[in-house]
């Protein structure tokens, strides 16, 4: 009997000899420009594309198999592992566990290893909860300052940064995430800051101290770290090693918000003249405390005074949402917005659950129309068969649709429900990505377009809480087509390969 080993490497070489079949036949089609021709190539370029996806996903659980530096033991045990306790690790141990071959952290740091694919996968059991709580700066060494993923580049600004783009989104990395490691900083760079920033936290004690040090890390002052992290969990009560956990897990928040700050205000900045803004400061302030004293109190601390508290209210919450929608009707058109009924507009904006947009009604041509209006793409999309196809493989035309996750063993969660808790922002308790795992599912992925809810903070006008708003998720889900496949015909031909887009 043909052990595992066998069994893959016969099927991997069957579908090869398939791939080069498809690619002869391909080659002898190139030059016949005839419209049987063109037929025949497209359904052997889909041919040829579900194999690649075939070989691809055999080649993933070689390599997970194949694994070499953790033992049984070691897998079962991260297997259920949550964030805060993988956070519990050193750093240095960190990485081995969450990629394929388990590459070791020094051999990046040294310089090894430059190419690194992510996997949550422990004995074949996907941990959702790891997956969606674990960010990038909590694997790579301090050292790594710049990687590429899916064809861009993503950079630290500062040695514990998280990386993002030239457009200040964030790096979320997802299971098989594929990281090329392309610059460095100097070791003895390095080597300085780490020993000027420990000789700084020493003169603190206590939790302080810790904070302090991951300020630092995060170009903040000792008194801003303090002023800005002490408050939002009493640590007194807690040992030494959940001290650490929650304060990173805080310091991660900071760096989560960069992204809802630079995309709701795209003209500001999050450093000025080397320092952390006051937009920024007011920002996280205002949409993260929602103690109105504390805040004010807080704000006093960072030398804010009361004319700074004036001309930066603007950046509370609730402005910061209507802002979005001022905003992105202000850059529509003249042309464009005559095209506009409003009271249909208003009608869109309303809430409405579980209301369906069936394919190519009148209606929905409106809504998509509208949609496409507020994004800034051809007005002609909602005629696009891939578009339409998509959205009926994703979420049934429905506003507002929860996916099955939602309903596995005996589950019966509601929009309404589940849009309730992903609006509570009690700081350093339930965050938007970390609420899949607590209600025990693997992805939160719903909506209009089944957009997941960091997506849902990134490409919805006004963000989490217009959630079951038609307008908002048909925008949503347009601008989230843009940005990762920039067609819906590759946004579907993506969706045929993997099962998501």
């Amino acid at each position: 009997m043909a052990n595992w080993w066998e069994v893959h490497t016969n099927v991997l070489d069957k579908i090869q000899k398939q791939v080069e079949e498809v690619q002869k036949r391909l080659a002898k089609l190139k030059e016949d420009m005839s419209d049987k021709a063109r037929g025949k190539k497209a359904k052997l370029e889909l041919l040829l594309t579900d194999l690649e996806r075939q070989k691809k996903y055999i080649i993933f659980d070689t390599k997970r198999a194949t694994r070499n530096k953790l033992n049984v033991e070691e897998e079962k045990q991260f297997e259920t592992m949550t964030n805060k306790e993988f956070l519990k690790l050193p750093r240095e141990q960190r990485l081995k566990y969450v990629n394929i071959w388990n590459i070791d952290y020094k051999d990046v740091e040294e310089g090894k290893e430059d190419n690194i694919q992510i996997s949550f996968t422990f004995n074949s059991k996907f941990n959702g909860g790891l997956y969606l709580k674990t960010t990038a700066w909590q694997l790579l060494p301090p050292n790594v300052q710049e990687v590429e993923v899916l064809w861009e580049k993503w950079k630290r600004n500062w040695y514990y940064w998280e990386f993002f783009n030239t457009s200040w989104q964030r790096l979320i990395i997802h299971e098989w995430t594929e990281i090329k490691i392309i610059r460095r900083a100097k070791s003895e760079e390095l080597k300085k800051f780490l020993e000027i920033s420990t000789k700084t936290a020493e003169k603190y004690n206590g939790s302080e101290k810790e904070i302090v040090l991951f300020g630092l890390q995060r170009w903040l002052d000792a008194n801003m770290a303090i002023n800005l992290f002490a408050f939002h969990k009493d640590l007194s009560q807690m040992s030494e090693a959940d001290k650490k956990v929650e304060i990173e897990y805080m310091i991660t928040e900071f760096e989560r918000a960069k992204d809802y700050f630079l995309d709701t205000f795209p003209q500001e900045s999050v450093l000025k003249e080397g320092k952390i803004s006051k937009e920024f400061l007011s920002f996280f302030l205002n949409y993260f405390e929602q103690d109105v004293q504390k805040r004010k109190d807080i704000l006093k601390n960072l030398w804010f005074n009361e004319d700074d508290m004036k001309k930066y209210q603007n950046f509370t919450r609730e402005k910061v949402l209507k802002s979005r929608w001022y905003r992105w009707m202000e850059e529509i058109s003249p042309e464009d917005l005559n095209e506009i009924d409003v009271n249909l507009l208003d009608k869109f904006k309303k809430e409405k659950f579980w209301y369906q947009f069936v394919p190519w009604a009148k209606e929905t041509q409106q809504l998509f129309t509208y949609a496409a209006i507020m994004s800034w793409l051809p007005k002609d999309w909602w005629k696009n068969e891939s578009f339409h196809i998509l959205l009926e493989k994703e979420s049934g035309w429905i506003v507002g649709n929860l996916n099955y996750e939602f309903f596995k063993r005996g589950r019966k969660e509601t929009t309404k429900g589940f849009k309730e808790k992903i609006t509570t922002w009690d700081f350093a308790t339930t965050r938007a990505d970390e609420l899949s795992p607590e209600m025990g599912i693997v992805s939160n992925a719903s909506w209009l377009g089944q957009l997941l809810v960091s997506n849902v903070e990134l490409y919805y006008p006004s963000g989490r809480e217009w959630i079951g708003v038609p307008l908002e998720e048909a925008v949503g889900m347009l601008r989230y087509i843009k940005k990762r496949h920039k067609t819906p015909e590759q946004a579907l031909n993506f969706h045929f390969s993997h099962n998501w887009y």
